[in-house]
């Protein structure tokens, strides 16, 4: 939970800066391309934190990474300073926390749906226009296929859960048949 916190507070800082360079989405797709390309190489971490690097090669062999991914001055700085204060270990959680800062300044929201069948672009878009309607917001869907759940669909927005799932409504029947007992 810690990780967290100190995550939001990192985003919540280059969000700031993002905003003040009116680069909100160019700064959230950079931080994305290096969270993405160290989440596929975790032998990154362990490397940077091995005790027989020094802090000057640790710092070059970051340089020399970003290099490669042509990013923008601040992106760059702003990754150098989490290096510094050894905080790359949390790139992911920045990230996340930068694009859904982003997202609510753009007024859009993400759903997870789950279902127990990958669902077609069409069901997508019918979902997503009619949730929209629902809340008056752009949605953006994020999809989890989850077979357990037998048929229907789970839908989180923000703190609320709907389960039209056919698995929560054999626990809710199981339920309310218990109690009755």
């Amino acid at each position: 939970m810690l990780q967290n916190s100190v995550a939001a507070r990192y985003a919540q800082a280059f969000f700031d800066i993002a905003k003040e360079d009116e680069q909100i989405d160019e700064y959230g797709q950079e931080l994305t391309i290096v969270s993405d390309a160290l989440s596929m190489n975790p032998e990154f971490f362990r490397l940077i934190r091995h005790p027989a690097m020094t802090d000057v090669q640790k710092k070059e062999l970051l340089k020399q990474i970003l290099t490669a991914c042509s990013l923008s001055k601040p992106t760059h700085e702003f990754l150098m300073v989490l290096e510094r204060r050894k905080r790359m270990n949390l790139i992911q959680k920045i990230a996340d926390s930068y694009l859904q800062m982003a997202d609510n300044q753009k007024n859009i929201i993400t759903v997870i749906v789950t279902s127990a069948i990958p669902l077609s672009s069409t069901q997508q878009d019918a979902l997503r226009n009619k949730l929209s309607q629902m809340i008056s917001s752009v949605i953006k869907l994020k999809m989890q296929v989850e077979p357990e759940i037998i048929g229907g669909l789970i839908i989180r927005l923000k703190d609320r859960v709907i389960d039209g799932s056919v698995r929560g409504r054999l626990e809710r029947l199981k339920a309310g048949i218990v109690r009755e007992a």
